[in-house]
């Protein structure tokens, strides 16, 4: 497959509902050494399926997906459906994972895919990326993202094409010292001790 592959029509997101941890040095926290300019994602993705299908395919990029953590519930009947051995093949040329489950998927009917998955904070200003900058002698960091024009995937495994769109729903966990912004106001925000 080339990097210009598109995703199948035969399912479509609905909602993303994304957690996200991040790791980088700060003031307020001492991480360990294996977890320094990463972050850790827990995702589930609500999907219609259009056309029968047997396998969900997503666009993703330098994420590494726990396996141990895939979960496929058909939304109404709340049935949990498996997944084969593999439970997922990433392409990585194509920059796409496909998720092999053990049933068909039908049309008209919701599924929630669920995964847990880590990350890298890139330095490359795409994907979900870190820059630091100094204040006052004092070397500070900032995390951003750059999802356009395919660039998404390098941050959650998703549907990363225009035509997809979709509702997300975010919660960012973060040191207590520092701010966390979206496009979109807060819900709300807790301390986590």
């Amino acid at each position: 497959m080339s990097a210009n592959a598109r995703l199948p029509k035969s399912v479509k997101p609905k909602e993303y509902i994304l957690k996200v941890q991040v790791y980088y040095p700060n003031s307020a926290t001492t991480l360990p050494s294996d977890k320094l300019f990463k972050f850790d994602g827990n995702l589930t993705v609500e999907i219609e399926c259009i056309s029968s299908t047997k396998n969900i395919t997503m666009n993703v990029e330098e994420i590494d997906i726990i396996a141990s953590s895939l979960k496929l519930i058909e939304k109404d009947t709340k049935k949990t459906i498996e997944f084969s051995n593999p439970p997922f093949e990433i392409e990585n040329v194509a920059q796409m994972v496909t998720f092999y489950p053990t049933s068909e998927l039908e049309p008209n009917k919701r599924y929630f895919l669920s995964m847990s998955y880590t990350g890298k904070l890139a330095d490359d200003l795409q994907g979900f990326y870190r820059a630091n900058y100094t204040v006052e002698n004092d070397n500070r960091w900032i995390l951003v993202t750059q999802f356009e024009p395919t660039d998404a995937r390098r941050a959650l495994p998703c549907f990363d094409e225009p035509e997809f769109k979709s509702v997300f729903t975010l919660t960012v966990i973060h040191p207590v010292n520092t701010t966390a912004l979206s496009n979109m106001p807060a819900v709300y925000t807790k301390i986590i001790r």
